[in-house]
């Protein structure tokens, strides 16, 4: 899905021009999808609003590192897969991916979402010590910049749209002949997924320490990337959600689980019975009742339970009634769909696909909401016929990652991506001066004696470093605090001139984050 297609190099920049595009050649069966989710979504947010009670809430957004997805596999060792780890090419691809992060921030992202997809990290894998290597110093990078992290941990893609084609050789083979020796029948069963996937749970909750971590999410599309060796039915799933949790040392990483909102709702009844701290759903369709039914449902469950819940991923997907009717494949794997995400022909539905995620988010006052295909709120491109009608799913898709990404590195937000800023802002905004908007662990921000100075302290635990950054409502880190192991609290001494500030602290699991606004007037 990343590669570069030198046919249409040269356009990107005209595709992903500003203006007003021109949409008269899109295909009919678009026009009368848009109507629908239009409506649908409408709806959707009508009721959510309804549901709510008024309270401000300010849920953590979230965006996937698709740059750092597993799903890439020898592309995040090598340019010319499938090299091994070539330590030129992996900082660059590193720096490339602390600006994606920097680009997140711009957007009024607290989190980022990391995708390591089971067995990359599987002791036994090939090359997961280098995988495991890689993903530390993602994982420095997001600390570093202050952002909460959020691991879904599934089955990787093994088509060669979605994941790269040297990986799925090798998790192809690992799932039938693992030691290579013909005469040997390990082919990949229920009990090897269980042992193998704590394996490398173990791994990630020892090594990376995630905020939080779903082991499992989406069991049709992990049944279909898994060759249908391992059974996905919801009796099975509660069995290794049980696994997983009584045996996980978990060490202060929170463990989650959950399904499509698409999905059989009683993987969320089951997980709920574990001990499971958050129950994560994904939200991809939205036509019919898949997600208002769907996510009052899980949110009810959530509640009753005495869980957190989360949105993991989401992203509006973009077909008509009919057409999700007559699919036959899972969600997660329709390429033909999600290759209409590049085009701008969607902003409107994907401006208000945010605005529904933003009132869900606040009405079940959830901990974290990702939106997956973040990159495109950098860029889109315009459709017409005579560049796109023949291309294939992956090609288009590149071509989309290509525009994207020349605006993502840039920092020059679309507007889709503007309005999310906003759409975040003012959901983190509250009614008066220096309020909490949300925080963990005790942390507090409190004013200081001259306008636009504050301290932000932290309880519980002062053994990691502390880190605080102000970001101005452009997404710029304008000021970076720092308090070693064993200090309590820093101090902003440097008055910051008028306007409205987000403050974000970030020490071991504890975590704030505020609106600070300053009138100027004193």
């Amino acid at each position: 899905m990343k590669r570069r297609f030198a046919l249409l190099a040269a356009t990107i920049a005209a595709l992903a021009g500003a203006g007003t595009p021109l949409h008269a050649q899109v295909p009919a069966e678009w026009v009368t999808a848009k109507a629908e989710l239009t409506a649908r979504l409408n709806d959707i947010y009508a009721a959510a609003q309804a549901r709510w009670d008024g309270k401000p809430h300010c849920s953590a957004f979230a965006g996937n590192l698709l740059l750092a997805n597993s799903n890439r596999g020898y592309q995040l060792f090598s340019q010319t897969p499938p090299g091994l780890p070539n330590a030129a090419y992996q900082n660059v691809l590193l720096a490339k991916i602390d600006t994606m992060i920097m680009a997140y921030a711009k957007l009024g992202y607290a989190a980022v979402d990391i995708t390591i997809q089971y067995p990359v990290l599987v002791p036994s894998f090939p090359n997961s010590a280098s995988y495991l290597d890689f993903y530390k110093r993602v994982y420095a990078l997001a600390r570093r910049r202050g952002m909460k992290i959020i691991e879904g941990c599934e089955a990787t893609f093994v088509d060669t749209t979605f994941g790269e084609k040297y990986l799925a050789r090798d998790v192809q083979q690992y799932y039938f002949n693992p030691d290579g020796n013909a005469a040997t029948n390990d082919t990949l069963t229920s009990d090897r997924y269980r042992r193998e996937k704590l394996q490398m749970l173990q791994v990630i909750a020892d090594s990376l320490r995630p905020d939080y971590l779903t082991v499992e999410n989406e069991p049709v599309t992990q049944e279909t990337n898994m060759s249908h060796l391992v059974n996905f039915s919801p009796d099975s799933v509660l069995s290794y959600v049980r696994y997983f949790t009584e045996n996980l040392r978990r060490n202060g990483v929170l463990i989650g689980a959950g399904a499509g909102s698409w999905d059989n709702l009683r993987y969320f009844r089951d997980a709920a019975t574990t001990s499971v701290d958050y129950l994560d759903y994904h939200v991809y369709p939205v036509n019919l009742n898949e997600v208002d039914d769907a996510a009052f449902v899980i949110d009810s469950i959530a509640q009753q339970s005495g869980k957190r819940i989360v949105i993991g991923e989401a992203w509006c997907y973009k077909l008509s009634n009919a057409e999700l009717l007559a699919g036959t494949n899972p969600v997660a794997t329709a390429q033909k769909v999600f290759a209409r995400d590049v085009f701008d022909y969607w902003q409107d539905v994907d401006s208000l696909f945010v605005k529904v995620m933003v009132k869900l988010a606040q009405g079940a006052r959830m901990d974290m909401v990702s939106l997956f295909w973040s990159t495109y709120m950098f860029g889109q491109v315009h459709y017409d016929s005579a560049t796109f009608a023949n291309l294939t799913p992956a090609q288009t898709l590149a071509v989309g990652s290509e525009a994207a990404y020349h605006n993502l590195f840039a920092q020059t937000l679309s507007p889709l991506g503007l309005y999310t800023r906003d759409a975040i802002g003012a959901m983190c905004s509250t009614s008066g001066v220096n309020q909490e908007s949300v925080s963990t662990s005790g942390a507090v921000l409190a004013t200081g004696p001259g306008n636009g100075t504050f301290s932000v302290g932290r309880g519980g635990s002062i053994d990691a470093e502390m880190m605080v950054e102000v970001v101005d409502m452009l997404g710029n880190i304008v000021r970076s605090l720092h308090a070693g192991p064993g200090e309590r609290s820093v101090v902003m001494t440097d008055p910051l001139p008028a306007g409205a500030y987000l403050v974000r602290m970030r020490s071991g699991a504890a975590a704030g984050v505020w609106k600070l606004i300053v009138d100027g007037e004193r």
